[in-house]
């Protein structure tokens, strides 16, 4: 840890000098035509309900894979100046919107 500080002694910066360490290898688990498939059925959903946005997150029961995962308004990574619309639709909103547990788990008939 390095601290620097001012004439008095008193702090002003803190940080920490860490070099790292090697990770574990991240395998990308989507599929492409799932992915393609839930993007167009979230589409077609949220004009159907008239909704703002939606997301959908498929996922394989067995192993705990992401074979899809779309939210809807989506953005464009390379825009290079957003509007706040589009810096809000960067939002994750699958994985980072809070929801009880109990809205997600009901059997769909």
């Amino acid at each position: 840890m390095r601290v620097l500080t001012d004439s008095l002694q008193d702090p002003y910066v803190t940080f920490v000098s860490d070099p790292g360490e090697q990770g574990a290898n991240v395998t990308l688990t989507i599929h492409n035509v799932i992915q393609h498939v839930a993007e167009r059925a979230l589409e077609e959903g949220i004009v159907a309900a008239h909704a703002e946005k939606g997301s959908v997150v498929v996922m394989d029961p067995a192993n705990g894979e992401i074979l899809a995962l779309a939210n809807v308004p989506s953005f464009d990574p390379s825009d290079e100046k957003p509007t706040q619309e589009e810096v809000e639709a960067r939002l994750n909103t699958a994985v980072q919107a809070p929801c009880e547990p109990g809205s997600v788990m009901k059997m769909i008939p």
